[in-house]
């Protein structure tokens, strides 16, 4: 049995939760029992006066001798499109061991790293990764936690913050260095 909660923004009304089994529910927070291991594209609609969102995850359901066990993480990737780094970040702290995965748009793996979101968010560097489109993939001990895309461009230092210098396109880290003239004035 997996437990679904709502997380969204703007006091939704109504819900159409679609398990990605061929199977629906509209309650606020669902119950659901899939009949057999595998992943899964969950999605929910959720209404408001003011219409409309829908947001789809990836779950990987795996089948212990128990019971099913499965996780859906709420996880943001910002900046997107990224340059040098990105953070990933989750609503709720994840104390368990955690890998994340770079995967090229053909599966082939780039990176690969253990991270820590104890702290709900984590920096990830990709400053030697060209530039194009990508899949970032989260493991847990649960499985899957998070698929998504990230599109990595060029570095581009041509939009400058003058009282600190640091690029405000896209993630870039790089701070340009301002020459100073200081003048002296000598009285005799």
């Amino acid at each position: 049995m997996v437990s679904f909660i709502d997380l969204s923004d703007y006091k939704p009304t109504d819900w159409l939760w679609d398990f990605g089994d061929g199977t629906t529910d509209t309650e606020q927070r669902p119950v659901h029992t899939y009949q057999k291991p595998g992943i899964y594209n969950v999605c929910l609609i959720a209404y408001n006066k003011h219409g409309s969102s829908t947001y789809c995850k990836a779950l990987e359901c795996t089948s212990t001798a128990k019971e099913a066990i499965a996780k859906l993480l709420d996880i943001k990737v910002y900046p997107n499109p990224a340059a040098e780094f990105f953070i990933l970040e989750s609503k709720e702290p994840y104390y368990y061991e955690t890998q994340l995965r770079l995967l090229s748009i053909n599966g082939e793996e780039l990176q690969t790293s253990k991270i820590d979101l104890s702290s709900g968010f984590v920096t990830i560097e990709i400053g030697n990764i060209d530039k194009g489109m990508y899949f970032v993939e989260v493991k847990g001990r649960e499985g899957i936690l998070y698929r998504g895309k990230l599109v990595l461009v060029e570095c581009r230092y041509d939009w400058y913050d003058w009282y600190v210098g640091v690029s405000n396109n896209y993630s870039c880290r790089k701070i340009r260095i301002f020459k100073l003239r200081i003048g002296v004035i000598v009285k005799s």
